[in-house]
């Protein structure tokens, strides 16, 4: 990681600490790590998110199928935010703010307490 990387998080009084953990993954370009730690809080939040490239998701059946998916998906409840590759890849602290308002806003919706 450079010197010009960004760290993410200065302010931390209002997350749970699985949510902190996985912004250290997330910190040091551990992406897959703090994705796996994140993944334990998507159930608790009844929040899910998926990363959508263009190559698969161009066939008109796979379009179709994710749209199915996602709509068996919001009948559970469950909120569903979705990312390009491309956005994941080039401004991962946009990303990285859309999940932290929408896991505040459930927090509230749903009156969970850390």
């Amino acid at each position: 990681m450079t010197g010009a990387a960004k760290t993410f998080m200065s302010d931390t009084t209002e997350y749970p600490p699985r949510y902190l953990e996985g912004i250290e993954h997330f910190n040091v370009c551990d992406f897959y790590e703090s994705h796996e730690v994140w993944e334990a809080l998507w159930a608790d939040y009844q929040l899910g998110a998926e990363i959508d490239g263009r190559e698969h998701h161009a066939l008109a059946a796979a379009f179709d199928a994710d749209r199915d998916r996602q709509n068996e998906i919001h009948a559970t409840g469950l909120v569903l935010i979705r990312f390009s590759v491309g956005k994941v890849l080039s401004e991962p602290a946009e990303v990285l703010r859309v999940t932290e308002a929408n896991l505040l806003a459930r927090a509230s919706q749903l009156r969970l307490t850390r």
